[in-house]
């Protein structure tokens, strides 16, 4: 079993997820444990972008219609591929 020693060296852990310090030959606690609403962590918040192209200030909520195009295709991938943009001249 992986949480018990035989050495005989340490004493006995006191429960799962305690960490052994070997500088103080002690058990030691078992950390933080995050609670709660893991997945909705906020977002930084960033400076508005300007386009090369354009010279369009797009702001931190806004998308390009090209990176909403992108995320929905990528989101329904078996139904329809990544768009293939070609230059209007070679139809």
């Amino acid at each position: 079993h992986p949480y018990q020693c035989s050495c005989g060296n340490r004493p006995e852990r006191p429960s799962k997820g305690h960490k052994w310090d070997p500088a103080t030959q002690q058990w030691g606690g078992k950390g933080h444990k995050q609670k709660g609403a893991s997945g909705q962590t906020a977002t930084v918040a960033q400076a508005e972008s300007v386009t090369a192209v354009g010279n369009v200030a797009v702001k931190q909520w806004q998308k390009l219609p090209s990176k909403l195009l992108a995320d929905l295709c990528k989101k329904n991938s078996k139904e329809m591929g990544m768009p293939i943009y070609r230059p209007i001249g070679n139809r």
